[in-house]
């Protein structure tokens, strides 16, 4: 592992040349899309259905945490290796 300063942050490099300040950011980015898109389909169903969709506990209160959670994984997927 490679750690770089630079004027404001520091970056470190990964085996294989990946930056993690970028992963992180990419982490951010897709965990910040991942809201606007949950936000939307919250809008879509409203938000009785986007509950029943998305609620695991027993008064379904955490359906957006888990859409959140879910959209991410699915947009850092996409991601490509950079």
């Amino acid at each position: 592992m490679l750690v770089v300063e630079l004027r404001d942050e520091v970056a470190v490099l990964l085996p294989g040349g990946r930056d993690l300040v970028a992963a992180d950011r990419q982490d951010a980015v897709a965990f910040k899309n991942a809201a606007k898109e949950c936000a939307a389909e919250r809008e879509r169903l409203g938000d009785d259905d986007f509950a029943e969709e998305y609620g695991r506990n027993a008064n379904d209160r955490n359906a957006f945490g888990k859409c959140v959670s879910k959209k991410a994984r699915e947009n850092e997927a996409e991601q490509p290796e950079g």
